[in-house]
């Protein structure tokens, strides 16, 4: 028995041996797994055992490694307004919030806000620590339906792009009464008559009235008010010739400037607001019964009676009063018409503006 003890010692060297060789120069066999593990000075990476040296600080890419996880894609996290939002105030800013940091340079062209299939310009904010776009119109129209889309072409600074478009629409609020304020104190032994008031889509306003029969130079005259910035502003005369005026005012759209007509007993004539009320303009001079105006995007129309012939002349910002564009005789029963509608118009603005005047 002890004649084959040597033998055993032998056989178990020889195995041994064998099996360190059959795991290569980089590995050594782990006698409690009996299984091939790389050597102290080896690092092993996938199924290869990579030297320490050339490592240079990777980290070990197997299946649990976080280098093989895919990236999180870019998504909406949220919106102000939300989408199907209504009754939505025409001040509010509009807000897109997404997941992780965008590369800006992407948000100017992959933001946009339309409505009634127009785009509409607004202005393209980034919020860093809220991760959030942010875009500012100067105001929004009243009822009004806006849609909003943010383009698969954002990204984030890695490259991540956002996949598909994101888009979300909300409509504004109707319009409602405010504070009653007023815009002139009765001057004593004068009536406040004739006003004229017009209106744009985003609240700005103009309105206009005469002092009849006051008690001095310094209040006598046609006057007009502007609102815009949500306040309205101190009135100011605006023509204080001798006799009877009468005005119609025209707001222009998305602005703080306006223009009225003011009807003197002989003549017509016109005055512009900008950055202040300019000195009027003659347009007209013959008598004038009744006259209007309206605005349009790119200026005005102003539509008047003379006698039995009505005029139309075309207001052009940058370029002035332009020809008369058209008349045509009137017959007397539709000037008698005109005449009537008017002083009814006159009475409903005169109670909704300046509220009831005093009894003669």
């Amino acid at each position: 028995m002890k004649s084959f003890l040597p033998a055993l010692v032998l056989l178990l060297l020889i195995a041994s041996c064998t099996r360190e060789d059959n795991c290569g120069p980089t590995r050594y066999v782990e006698p409690a797994t009996d299984t091939c593990e790389c050597r102290p000075e080896f690092t092993e990476v996938g199924d290869v055992c990579v030297p320490n040296d050339e490592l240079d600080g990777a980290v070990d890419a197997g299946p649990d490694s976080t280098t093989d996880a895919p990236e999180e894609p870019l998504v909406v996290v949220s919106t102000t307004p939300t989408d199907g939002a209504t009754e939505v105030e025409p001040d509010t800013s509009i807000s897109i919030a997404f997941n992780m940091p965008v590369d800006e340079a992407t948000l100017e062209s992959g933001l946009s806000i339309s409505s009634l299939g127009e785009v509409v310009p607004a202005e393209v904010s980034w919020d860093a620590a809220s991760m959030t776009a942010t875009l500012q119109l100067e105001l929004m129209a009243l009822r009004r339906t806006y849609q909003v889309v943010a383009r698969s072409s954002i990204s984030t600074p890695s490259g991540t792009s956002l996949g598909s478009d994101y888009a979300f629409e909300f409509v504004t609020r109707d319009g409602a009464w405010g504070e009653i304020v007023s815009l002139e104190i009765r001057v004593e032994d004068a009536e406040l008559a004739g006003p004229s008031a017009d209106i744009d889509n985003v609240g700005q306003a103009v309105a206009c009235w005469r002092h009849e029969e006051a008690g001095g130079a310094a209040e006598f005259g046609c006057w007009c008010a502007m609102r815009y910035s949500s306040s309205w502003r101190v009135a100011s005369k605006i023509d204080d010739t001798p006799g009877s005026c009468s005005v119609s005012a025209a707001m222009s759209q998305g602005t703080d400037e306006a223009l009225v007509l003011v009807r003197r007993r002989d003549s017509l004539w016109s005055t512009r607001h900008t950055t202040r009320w300019e000195a009027p303009e003659q347009l007209f001079d013959s008598l004038v019964s009744s006259a209007s105006v309206g605005s349009s995007d790119s200026g005005y129309t102003a539509v008047w009676l003379s006698t039995d012939t009505l005029f139309a002349a075309r207001f052009t910002v940058g370029s002035g009063w332009g020809g008369t564009e058209f008349s045509r005789r009137v017959s007397r029963e539709h000037q008698n018409r005109h005449q009537h509608a008017r002083q009814r118009s006159h009475r409903v603005a005169s109670r909704c503006l300046l509220g009831p005047t005093r009894s003669a």
